[in-house]
């Protein structure tokens, strides 16, 4: 099974830019995710990090395509679409900064030489594939809520009976880390549109 993870800007560009603009990509994911045509998971991380995004950059006189909330409530009604529900997602916002400043997310952005903000994504994607696949004896998302979106994506796979997991990050950004800058991390990805 195959899961795409979209970093924040993909969800800023469909709620910015029309369909047929240089960010379609975002839109097809976007309508793929809402029509069950797509598995996305979404970290608090990442929908915090939009919101918080779309009101930064919101100009006076510039209208939105897509209302944010609109975004998010239409992926909520997906079943194909994990993402936290919307009191994780308050919580978490008042915490971008401390999950950025995390012991892990430092490792590993000084492994594979990425910038903090953008770290977090690469370490949920390998604590998501682990937590449904451990291939360890302790999963890496212990403790995990019956209601967290990684519990969820596991309670599918399982009732699919599914072997294989890959998560595949979806970004804009430039300088988000490449798969040939990646260590050899099986099974987690990154799909780079702006690299294309």
């Amino acid at each position: 099974m195959e899961v795409d993870l979209p970093d924040a800007n993909i969800w800023t560009y469909v709620a910015d830019h029309e369909a047929d603009s240089e960010y379609s990509e975002a839109h097809k994911i976007y309508e793929e995710a809402i029509n069950a045509e797509r598995a996305v998971c979404i970290p608090t991380y990442v929908l915090a990090e939009f919101y918080r995004t779309v009101d930064r950059v919101q100009e006076p006189d510039k209208t939105q395509v897509i209302d944010p909330y609109t975004i998010y409530a239409a992926l909520q009604e997906s079943d194909t679409v994990f993402c936290p529900n919307p009191s994780r997602q308050v919580q978490y916002a008042e915490s971008i900064h401390g999950r950025r400043r995390r012991p892990e997310t430092y490792t590993v952005s000084q492994l594979v030489n990425m910038e903090a903000k953008d770290a977090p994504i690469l370490s949920y994607a390998v604590q998501v594939r682990d937590f449904v696949h451990p291939n360890v004896e302790t999963d890496s998302i212990s403790g995990c809520p019956p209601s967290s979106e990684p519990y969820r994506l596991k309670t599918v796979v399982d009732s699919k009976g599914l072997d294989d997991l890959t998560i595949r990050i979806l970004t804009y950004e430039s300088d988000f880390v490449s798969d040939n800058e990646l260590p050899e991390i099986d099974g987690v990805y990154v799909k780079n549109y702006q690299a294309d």
